[in-house]
């Protein structure tokens, strides 16, 4: 019976924890971490990503969620937007999201 509850429990925390949707703009994360008042938009040679949301919080973005956002990026129809407003679904830990998806506006 306890071992059930905790099993419950588990799964339940593990479904809470993931997929979770934040929203806001992508950013270079190594310029961002350096020079934090800036905007940092990304470049060519961005690699590192960060989410910054509307409260001006920022999270980095998981190994995946680079490559994932690199895709988007490359992918996306107008490629000369200025802003790069994104939606990412992941789960937070620490001040990194583990990505699982991540879509341009």
């Amino acid at each position: 019976m306890i071992s059930r509850m905790l099993l419950s429990l588990s799964l339940t925390a593990a479904v809470w924890a993931a997929g979770h949707s934040y929203t806001g703009t992508l950013v270079d994360a190594a310029c961002k971490q350096a020079h934090a008042a800036e905007g940092c938009q990304i470049s060519a040679q961005t690699k590192a990503f960060a989410l910054v949301t509307a409260d001006g919080k920022m999270a980095k973005l998981d190994e995946i969620g680079n490559a994932k956002a690199m895709a988007a990026l490359e992918g996306r129809k107008d490629k000369n937007a200025p802003q790069n407003k994104a939606s990412i679904t992941g789960s937070m830990e620490g001040d990194t999201i583990k990505v699982e998806s991540v879509t341009l506006e």
